[in-house]
């Protein structure tokens, strides 16, 4: 037969056309392409997390979590670190590492690194236990953004029914959303599971009575804040007895003294939450004097794409202690500085907003689920959306009397002046560029 090889490049020669005769027993079959270890991870993790109420009850016997007794035994070998065969080495682990977590962010680093050297037999590097604790505290945070829809499930189906390798939680750790996808919203009944639920900072502190007192601080340490003291008296209580009891867990994140200033990246208290001082700087902008109300504005095709390309790093994730929106933060990088700066490039020469004068702004990744936000007095606020959404989002404007829905769209940017509401019904993923005005 003949053929014809890919046209050469500049600099690469040339050739001919020339007969090539291939014998039949030469004729192999092309090798498989190479899997993605990341995208076979969440196979795997979508392939065991149940899909309803009669396969999550397969589960549970499957992983000796179905009777209150099976209950009971899981949460007190965990919680007196009693090496149980029926519990998983990996998950032993990551409550060793939990643990860990908690004693670092009190200061006591030496024997955070001493007990899990003496967990796993062996000296190891700080720097590389620092790694797995990172990758611990990222998993409790996806357990955090699991809670509204799975209440205890989330804790359970993320520790017993998930793999906790060390690998394949750095690979949940950079699919969060992904991660998120391969678990279904299951009806919540009260039952005993949830007396005494998986929570970790539960297992922390009943490992460790001394860290009773600072339950704030476990959670802080932890990054999860699902559940209020109150549920660990019960839970303690249930331990002691032995016997769990049917019982259902609070809605998510009741709202808190404390909240946290979107614009300033800082935890204030309730009073002065929406007060202009102690700006915790990050980039410069300049702005015009004349921005009041809100504007839509168009973003160019390209910028769109940038976007949506930067809408997937999702490094890091945080939930935003705020009264009236479900909001998380992601690690801003290098890929949405590019994005922000194109459409401040955008802004300047499309509607002339900004204009000579260099300010200081921050800038954040977040994904809003619900709620609305008001820009403070003596702010602005750019935003531009970034993931697609997979049904159509409709939004409302307010700033004073006025009040319009618009359609979530990521050909159009929202520029929000001093005291405009932003309220969104359903996830939205957006960058936030904010200025003092």
């Amino acid at each position: 037969m003949s053929g014809r090889l890919p046209t050469p490049g500049p600099g690469q020669g040339s050739y001919g056309q020339f007969p090539l005769s291939v014998a039949q027993s030469d004729l192999q079959p092309s090798p498989p392409p190479p899997q993605d270890p990341r995208q076979a991870a969440l196979r795997k993790l979508k392939e065991r997390m149940p899909k309803n109420e009669d396969e999550w009850q397969k589960a549970r016997q499957t992983h000796h979590f179905a009777t209150a007794a099976d209950v009971y035994r899981t949460v007190s070998s965990l919680v007196q670190d009693v090496d149980d065969r029926l519990l998983p080495q990996h998950l032993r682990r990551f409550v060793c590492l939990t643990v860990c977590c908690v004693d670092h962010h009190c200061g006591d680093k030496k024997r955070a690194y001493s007990d899990y050297q003496a967990h796993i037999g062996r000296k190891l590097g700080e720097l590389t236990i620092d790694n797995y604790m990172h990758l611990v505290r990222s998993v409790i945070g996806l357990m955090d953004e699991l809670y509204p829809t799975l209440r205890h499930l989330a804790f359970e189906g993320v520790l017993l029914f998930a793999s906790l390798s060390l690998s394949d939680m750095d690979y949940y750790r950079r699919e969060p959303a992904e991660f998120k996808l391969c678990f279904s919203k299951i009806k919540i009944v009260p039952e005993e599971h949830a007396s005494l639920a998986l929570y970790p900072p539960f297992l922390v502190i009943s490992r460790r009575p001394e860290y009773w007192d600072k339950y704030d601080l476990v959670c802080e340490a932890l990054k999860i804040r699902c559940l209020p003291k109150a549920e660990l008296l019960r839970f303690t209580s249930v331990l002691e007895s032995k016997k769990p009891v049917p019982h259902a867990l609070p809605s998510p994140h009741p709202p808190r003294k404390r909240l946290y200033d979107v614009v300033r990246d800082m935890w204030v208290d309730e009073d002065h939450a929406n007060t202009t001082t102690c700006l915790d700087t990050e980039v410069m902008f300049p702005i015009s004097d004349r921005i009041t109300g809100y504007k839509v504005f168009r973003i160019p095709e390209t910028i769109q794409q940038e976007a949506a390309e930067a809408g997937k790093v999702q490094d890091g994730c945080e939930r935003q202690d705020l009264r009236n929106a479900v909001i998380f933060r992601f690690g801003w990088s290098s890929c949405h500085s590019i994005v922000a700066k194109h459409i401040y490039d955008e802004l300047e020469v499309q509607l002339g907003i900004l204009s000579p004068g260099i300010v200081h702004g921050n800038q954040f990744y977040f994904r809003h689920d619900s709620g609305a936000t008001r820009i403070p007095n003596g702010w602005v606020c750019v935003i531009i959306p970034t993931i697609l959404t997979v049904e159509q989002v409709t939004v409302t404007l307010s700033y004073g009397d006025v009040q319009q829905d618009i359609v979530w769209c990521n050909d159009s940017g929202l520029l929000l002046g001093p005291g405009t509401t932003l309220s969104i019904p359903n996830v939205v993923y957006y960058l936030s560029i904010s200025f003092p005005y």
